[in-house]
């Protein structure tokens, strides 16, 4: 179907302020191209694959060749769009995959915490805040909770903060064998 075939196209809407001016009509437009052969860079696809690609990519050009110029354009229009996205997206996508690296190793107590990593981050920062910022009976109760939580030996806690060494080692405990621990040993 050629172009004096067509029927007349209605007018245009005027371009916005974003948009840039079409392209005269003057031949077909090249099909857009791939960067990587159809399994990604030193796939080593088999020629097999490689004949079926050409084979693909040869019936494609021919299909592109028979379409309208301003269907083209708008194919070349959007796929101009979507390279500029992925670029403008790849730092999100590799401070994303920096962030999960971080996350890693650290699965199991995210899911221990019975939350998830956004979570348990909010908790930690929130945490780290009032200790920075909070009044001094905030800050008490958060490093009780802390003790609590954690099982934290109170003897070997209070050697710490008095600048010795722990007198006594303990293997780790519960909270819950702890608290029993400390309200028989550490009477006020």
């Amino acid at each position: 179907m050629g172009a004096s075939s067509r029927a007349p196209s209605p007018p245009r809407a005027p371009p916005r302020s974003r948009q840039r001016p079409a392209l005269a009509p003057q031949r077909p437009l090249q099909p857009p191209q791939r960067l990587e052969g159809p399994g990604g860079p030193g796939s080593g696809t088999g020629t097999a694959d490689h004949a079926r690609a050409c084979l693909v990519a040869t019936r494609a050009r021919e299909q592109w060749a028979k379409l309208p110029v301003d269907v083209q354009q708008e194919v070349v229009r959007r796929e101009g769009e979507v390279i500029r996205t992925m670029k403008e997206s790849a730092n999100a996508r590799e401070a994303l995959g920096h962030v999960q690296n971080v996350l890693a190793p650290y699965a199991h107590n995210i899911g221990a915490s019975g939350s998830d990593a956004l979570g348990m981050m909010t908790s930690l920062f929130q945490a780290d805040n009032a200790l920075r910022h909070g009044s001094v009976a905030e800050k008490a109760q958060m490093i009780a909770n802390i003790i609590k939580s954690y099982g934290v030996d109170l003897m070997a806690l209070d050697s710490t903060l008095a600048g010795q060494a722990p007198t006594r080692t303990r293997a780790p405990c519960s909270p819950i064998g702890c608290a029993a621990r400390c309200s028989s040993n550490c009477s006020p």
